[in-house]
């Protein structure tokens, strides 16, 4: 089940969707387009794709207003039958080509998760660079993990690890992800992909508000954990 979490991303849409459509992996697929409220043109795309759809493996979800990406994945995991879970993001940066190669290694070596990295990509600002490397420093801490890149847009995870909610409603649930499946004592797994970034004037969402929102879950987490096991 491949979510896709869209909020104002026109601009990219009709390439995700081309490059969804057509994507030819090897296992089933059933794809969960979920608009957040977008108000530029999104959601009216999605809709006339979905009156032209005779394909029973693709649904859709409307949110009436913004709710935030947290949210919106957590839309598309109730609709979600298969036995693992990707969250695409609709913005671009990724390409969907590369979740050949992810999914052809959780078949091959029965991987749980598997995340996909930028390791060695270019980054268009450098604040995200080094705030991406302090949360995947922080969280190989903490959690006892080996990741480089717990931000990134292209997630893969076998749906019934997926026992939790998702409680964070924005950017936040990419910490929320990734540290309650680490605390769960599962191993992370990362693949190198493809990425194009995108500026802020392109419609780039995520801030450094965003980030330190990321910075406090990562303690938060780990905090909740300890004194949990306290009690």
């Amino acid at each position: 089940s491949i979510i896709v979490p869209v909020f104002n991303e026109l601009a990219t849409l009709s390439k995700v969707w081309r490059q969804m459509t057509y994507l030819k992996l090897p296992v089933g697929k059933e794809l969960i387009w979920v608009d957040d409220g977008s108000q530029d043109g999104s959601r009216q795309f999605l809709k006339k794709q979905q009156a032209r759809q005779r394909i029973l493996n693709v649904k859709f979800v409307y949110h009436q207003h913004n709710r935030g990406k947290g949210a919106a994945v957590a839309s598309g995991l109730a609709l979600a039958t298969g036995d693992y879970v990707v969250i695409f993001d609709a913005d671009g940066e990724c390409d969907a080509r590369d979740l050949v190669k992810m999914t052809n290694l959780v078949k091959e070596r029965r991987y749980s998760v598997l995340f996909g990295t930028r390791k060695n990509s270019r980054y268009l600002y450098w604040h995200f660079y080094w705030g991406v490397r302090l949360l995947a420093g922080l969280i190989n801490w903490l959690y006892g993990q080996d990741i480089s890149d717990p931000e990134m847009g292209m997630k893969l995870v076998r749906r019934s690890l997926f026992n939790f909610p998702i409680t964070e409603k924005g950017f936040g649930q990419e910490i929320e992800i990734t540290a309650k499946l680490a605390l769960r004592g599962i191993r992370i797994l990362e693949i190198p992909v493809a990425y194009y970034p995108r500026t802020f004037r392109q419609g780039k969402k995520m801030t450094t508000r965003d980030g330190l929102r990321a910075l406090y879950l990562v303690f938060k987490y780990r905090l909740d954990d300890f004194l949990a096991r306290l009690s």
